[in-house]
């Protein structure tokens, strides 16, 4: 299997005797007291493309090597681009030696090479070929590494692909409708308009240009959409009376765990959610359900659940809000929607990623209903961030490059949520007396 379309812009799918790689990156906590380490990792795309489609797990998990770490680092011992530059001026090195497919006589500080490594000079490289294709991770460590000046917090330009704002104008993020009339930066405008004057050593790999870097959809949607749209949902189930006489949050929450437990249980859905508590409730700006970006990922379709009885109900008595019935439209279509991806194969047909893209765009226009609901309301939830602008950026990804977003179908999948499919009500927990 070789490369042909991850990267339809890449000379070296002309040629298709490059294996594509793709770099990731990302920083986690490490400790209770909050020190991170950044993570980059070197990935398989063509590996991430069989782990989405055919692999099975084993005792829970996908048995397959997609991702080698690269290096990890302690966040407090960076000093920003300064420290990490060397780092990957030298994993783009060896990417461009990969490239050629070839052992190399020199370092990558041009010095000669000696011993065991002087005599494979030359010598094909195992399964070469390769090529980077793709550069995905958070927005933070992407900002971070090119050390961008397009990003979520700068008024006049919050996106490395195009010239959307956070301004009021033609060209603003928050109108998703009007994505095809931004226009998108060029890939002189992405190193004279989105970066700083730092040029990162990734742009010195073979054929590289801007359309290699990603958006993440697990930190776009799952650990930002999901995290307001399932706060919102919280608060509304509170508004509207589903915890019956249950009192206090701490309370509340436990009732709501053990909900999803069963819940989870009944469909045999595998999650790493042991307990939620009101710390993972955060209501100070606007409302979040923070949970782990699986386990919000199932909450959705969980809450899409619970609000579609709620709102039967509430119907029936002639009390149900606009705010319930928005939420709950949203709920429902966000969990179709991600249900509908996890089915789809990675390479999408025509119609597949138009029935994808359609869907997306139906969910982020009943969120920004939701969003000027709540603006009318004076009401702090559902905020639109430019993380909205990046969603749309993944969904118009995929329908131009006819390929799924997600790397890898989580077991999830496979273990038949129903969500907000034909037994939505049957999977619908009591509500509380």
């Amino acid at each position: 299997m070789h490369h042909n379309s991850s990267c339809p812009a890449h000379f070296a799918t002309v040629e298709k005797k490059h294996t594509p790689l793709g770099l990731a990156g990302d920083d986690a906590k490490y400790s209770l007291a909050g020190a991170k380490v950044i993570v980059v990792c070197l990935n398989s795309i063509l590996v991430d493309r069989q782990c989405h489609e055919a692999a099975a797990p084993v005792d829970g998990e996908l048995k397959v090597n997609r991702r080698f770490l690269l290096f990890c680092l302690r966040h407090e011992l960076s000093l920003g681009v300064g420290t990490l530059d060397p780092l990957y001026r030298a994993i783009i090195w060896s990417l461009n030696v990969a490239y050629s497919g070839r052992f190399p006589s020199k370092d990558w500080e041009g010095n000669a090479l000696s011993g065991a490594r002087a005599l494979r000079a030359g010598s094909p490289i195992a399964g070469g070929p390769y090529c980077l294709t793709e550069v995905r991770g958070d927005w933070k460590w992407l900002k971070e590494i090119f050390d961008m000046k397009n990003f979520w917090r700068r008024k006049q330009g919050v996106c490395f692909k195009c010239k959307a704002n956070a301004v009021y104008g033609p060209y603003s993020y928050v109108n998703v409708e009007d994505y095809t009339s931004v226009p998108r930066l060029s890939t002189s405008e992405f190193f004279s308009v989105a970066l700083k004057d730092y040029i990162s050593p990734i742009c010195m790999a073979v054929g590289w240009q801007p359309t290699m870097v990603k958006y993440c959809l697990m930190h776009t949607l799952h650990l930002g959409l999901c995290h307001h749209l399932n706060g919102g949902a919280w608060l509304t189930l509170d508004e509207n009376g589903w915890f019956g006489n249950v009192c206090g949050v701490d309370k509340k929450m436990e009732h709501l765990t053990h909900r999803f437990h069963m819940w989870c249980s009944l469909h045999g859905i595998h999650h790493g959610q042991p307990i939620i508590t009101k710390g993972h409730l955060h209501v100070e700006d606007f409302a979040e359900l923070r949970l782990k970006a699986y386990s919000s990922r199932i909450m959705t379709a969980f809450l899409a659940v619970v609000l579609k009885g709620l709102y039967q109900e509430r119907t029936e008595a002639g009390e149900a809000s606009p705010d319930l019935a928005l939420v709950t439209t949203a709920t429902a279509q966000l969990a179709n929607w991600s249900l509908c991806l996890e089915q789809a194969p990675y390479k999408l047909s025509d119609r597949e990623a138009q029935t994808l893209f359609d869907q997306g765009m139906e969910f982020l226009r009943t969120y920004k209903l939701l969003a000027v609901h709540h603006v009318q309301l004076r009401s702090r939830r559902y905020p639109l961030k430019p993380k909205v602008h990046a969603f749309v950026e993944i969904l118009h990804e995929m329908l131009a490059f006819k390929e799924s977003p997600l790397r890898s179908k989580p077991l999830l999948w496979r273990r038949r949520l129903h969500g907000t499919n034909e037994k939505t009500g049957e999977a619908s927990p009591p509500s509380p007396s």
